[in-house]
């Protein structure tokens, strides 16, 4: 049997708008070594074990025409379009969710948020998560279907590559930096290791 990392799924939003985040949610319900977290009840993350990945779903949320992602949000368009900023994030984790402050890492879902994973990971470290490491893909993230018995993705990845999409084996993408990792002061860092140690 395959060996995998304990994960917490959150989106932050009541309300989605189009049906990526509601398939997102789905998904990560159904895989065996992740927990949903019901983001509507305090403290919801204080139990949280300091190896789990933390994952934070939304869409890249773009400031404006070709300005840069400033948050995230609960879709890609349309008048009901909610933003969260790093800074939002950074205070309902600790505030409000409780996430204990030996924490480590954090992942976000969406479409280039490798700066919003930067803002939230100093944000943090103001905050006291003095070890933690957050997240955020440096290029699109293409919907790839998942098995509806477990959750579990394909063994491939579709990458947009600027001009076209190209499908690549997992294994393939093991060398490449799709995603970007950043600490407390805001510097690039090596993705944090922990053991895989549940059975799925």
């Amino acid at each position: 049997m395959p060996q995998v990392r304990q994960q917490y799924y959150i989106n932050p939003f009541l309300q989605d708008i189009d049906n990526v985040l509601a398939t997102s949610r789905t998904k990560y319900r159904l895989k065996a070594n992740c927990t949903a977290v019901n983001t509507t009840m305090w403290h919801c993350l204080n139990n949280v074990e300091k190896e789990a990945t933390v994952l934070i779903d939304g869409h890249g949320a773009q400031a404006g025409f070709n300005e840069p992602v400033n948050g995230i949000s609960n879709g890609l368009s349309g008048e009901q379009r909610i933003y969260c900023s790093p800074a939002q994030i950074a205070t309902w984790l600790h505030q409000y969710w409780t996430l204990p402050t030996s924490h480590v890492k954090i992942r976000l879902l969406g479409c280039e948020l490798n700066h919003v994973a930067q803002q939230l990971a100093i944000e943090l470290g103001h905050l006291g998560y003095a070890n933690i490491v957050v997240g955020g893909y440096i290029d699109s993230v293409i919907y790839d279907g998942f098995d509806a018995q477990t959750g579990r993705g394909s063994a491939y990845s579709l990458v947009d590559l600027g001009t076209h999409n190209q499908l690549f084996s997992k294994s393939d993408l093991d060398g490449e930096e799709r995603l970007e990792w950043f600490n407390a002061q805001g510097q690039k860092v090596t993705k944090p290791f922990f053991e895989k140690c549940i059975s799925v």
